[in-house]
């Protein structure tokens, strides 16, 4: 063998020592454009070692692939993907010679521009600088759109069986909405949303993390069913194409107690002496009860008017009258009352008595029933004696006053006061000056010294009467 031939030998013999081979594991590697987190890609080793140093390597070349189609390597400024080192001057943390997603880059994913990248990496024996392997390996990144969440069923249904105690209370679950995330990095977090459509209620109460629907109130106080429910999702950036159409139907539900005998209306007149008006028992699921309705009235002077305490509601009696009421058309025509009762859930309802009070024509009431009059004999018209009537007739209408007619009534007479122009508080008292009608002679003419006269005011036959006890002095 020549010098030269043993020579090329001996190269070839030292470069063969020191050449080593470059694999990347994975191959190809998937991202979201969304990726939130630093990320390891591929690892960097040694296809055939020939050499027991530490690899220095980097990203030595990127060719890109455009949303379009078209490949690039000059076009491209630059990737969010480097290798990691545990240098010093790394602030990232990762393994020697992993291909990592930087989240900090300036450069940034974007599913639009960029489809695929392929990174080479160039690696270099440290204890060799010349020995530097290059482009004989490469990972394909493969970068997506974030994908939307979805529900799995775009309709659902759920019932709920009021008359379980524990179906029916607050927090009790009722349904998990669940939806499907396809393509999509493991950190998206979704998001839930719940909004009512029909009827408009607020029974129920969303999980936004979990997606799991629970009472909001007792069922027991709900009143109304199916419930129509919209459910919508989101990833934190974007929400599904279509929401979960949720109804809820609530069977077995609790049912208002009734108070028997409301509503009703009744008429009664201003003078009536019957005291007892309705009495109320309670239903309730359709059974009787011990449940006590309680009862207010308006206006609330109807408190003086009605015992709505006892059963059956009653009107009081005015005092020592017995059956005499306090009803007075001219002050309250109606009365409402309102009652109600509750089963600790639901509240009855609609339950008044409409109460009204009948005009009766009332006679004119006198301030006074008993007046005294002094006077002295005189002739006819002479001597006088006011009496100083105060007569009220509740309705406000005219009236008359007279005397009434006996044995000696017919020797005096009414006249108008000069000083009552007729009205007093807007109220018509006629006429209240009592004078002779005769001349009135006590010893000649053997008249009375004392006198009883009764004066009637009368109403359209509506009569009081008030007494009139008249000394006549001897002159």
């Amino acid at each position: 063998m020549g010098l030269m031939n043993i020579i090329h030998v001996l190269l070839l013999a030292i470069i063969t020592v020191h050449a080593f081979e470059i694999s990347v594991v994975p191959t190809s590697f998937f991202i979201v454009e969304t990726q939130s987190t630093d990320t390891i890609v591929a690892t960097i080793g040694q296809s055939t070692t020939s050499t027991t140093n530490s690899l220095n390597c980097r990203i030595g070349r990127t060719t890109i692939t455009t949303s379009g189609g078209q490949t690039s390597t000059s076009t491209f400024g630059g990737s969010p993907f480097l290798v990691g080192t545990t240098d010093s001057s790394s602030n990232f943390g990762f393994v020697d010679n992993t291909i990592v997603f930087n989240v900090d880059s300036p450069f940034k994913l974007d599913a639009t521009r960029v489809s695929r990248y392929e990174l080479f990496p160039t690696c270099t024996d440290p204890a060799n600088t010349a020995n530097t392997q290059t482009n004989s390996a490469s990972v394909i990144v493969h970068v997506f759109s974030n994908a939307k969440p979805s529900f799995r069923r775009p309709f659902d249904t759920a019932t709920v069986n009021v008359a379980l105690n524990s179906s029916a209370v607050v927090g009790a679950r009722v349904y998990n909405a669940t939806a499907n995330v396809i393509n999509d990095q493991p950190t998206d977090v979704l998001a839930f949303s719940v909004r009512n459509i029909d009827p408009n209620v607020d029974y129920f109460t969303l999980n936004t993390a979990s997606g799991i629907l629970t009472n909001k109130v007792d069922l027991r106080t709900a009143t109304q069913s199916p419930i129509e429910l919209t459910i919508d999702v989101t990833d934190g950036f974007n929400a599904a194409d279509r929401s979960l159409t949720l109804t809820v139907t609530l069977i077995n539900m609790n049912q208002r107690p009734d108070i028997l005998g409301l509503p009703v209306t009744i008429n009664r007149d201003e003078n009536t002496q019957t005291l007892s008006i309705v009495d109320l028992s309670v239903n309730d699921e359709g059974v009787p009860t011990n449940l006590i309705p309680v009862c207010t009235v308006q206006p609330t002077g109807g408190n003086e008017v009605f015992d709505l305490v006892t059963r059956p509601i009653s009107l009081k009696s005015r005092g020592n009258q017995f059956g005499s009421t306090f009803l007075d058309f001219e002050t309250t025509p109606r009365y409402t009352v309102s009652c109600s009762v509750s089963d600790g859930f639901l509240q009855s309802q609609n339950e008044v008595l409409i109460f009204n009070v009948n005009n009766v024509n009332e006679a004119p009431v006198f301030s006074e029933n008993l007046v005294n009059c002094i006077m002295d004999e005189s002739q006819a018209g002479v001597s006088a004696c006011n009496l100083g009537f105060s007569i009220r007739d509740p309705e406000g209408n005219r009236f008359i006053t007279r005397l009434f007619q006996d044995e000696n009534s017919n020797r005096f007479a009414l006249t108008a006061n000069s000083n009552n122009n007729n009205q007093n508080n807007n109220f018509f008292t006629e006429d209240d000056r009592l004078t002779f009608n005769v001349d009135y002679d006590v010893d000649q003419g053997r008249m009375p010294e004392r006198v009883t006269l009764f004066v009637n005011v009368d109403e359209f036959g509506a009569i009081s009467t008030a007494t009139v006890s008249v000394d006549i002095y001897c002159r």
